[in-house]
């Protein structure tokens, strides 16, 4: 069995950290159109992002990696696809938690091979480990041991 590192978090923790991305992506100079949340753990931190930020375009696509509690599946795959043209808009895909990057990379190749002219960012409240560097655009902001505050994307680089 799959040991899962764990760490108990307050809601006040997850609002703290919508907030501090919330700030990060405005001091980036860059905002989404739209917020695509990974279901189901980004759900939370997508909404409180799109309140900091001003932002009434919401939606979701469920990313598969975990198909039951401390079970990773052997490869990612996406259980609901998104059914809406994305084309020409900057898409912020956030996730709550980054263990392996792959739910999230693949929402991201996911919107961009689907969709014309689209700029795809990706955002995690927390992670264990960033997306590849060729995507960091911010770096990370330690919250506590093993959690942090990520933005990714493919401009703006540190």
């Amino acid at each position: 069995m799959v040991k899962v590192p764990i760490k108990l978090v307050s809601w006040d923790e997850i609002t703290e950290w919508a907030r501090v991305l919330s700030m990060k992506i405005k001091d980036s100079g860059w905002l989404p159109d739209i917020v695509v949340a990974i279901a189901r753990g980004g759900y939370a931190p997508a909404r409180l992002v799109c309140d900091y930020l001003g932002i009434s375009d919401l939606i979701s696509l469920q990313v598969v990696h975990w198909p039951s509690t401390a079970q990773v599946a052997e490869k990612a795959y996406i259980k609901y696809p998104l059914s809406v043209d994305l084309s020409g808009k900057k898409v912020l895909v956030i996730d709550d938690i980054v263990d392996t990057g792959d739910s999230i990379q693949l929402a991201k190749e996911y919107i961009e091979r689907n969709n014309k002219n689209v700029e795809v960012r990706t955002a995690a409240s927390s992670g264990y480990q960033p997306l590849p560097s060729s995507s960091l655009i911010t770096g990370q902001l330690r919250l506590g041991i093993g959690f942090g505050l990520f933005i990714h994307g493919t401009s703006l680089r540190t």
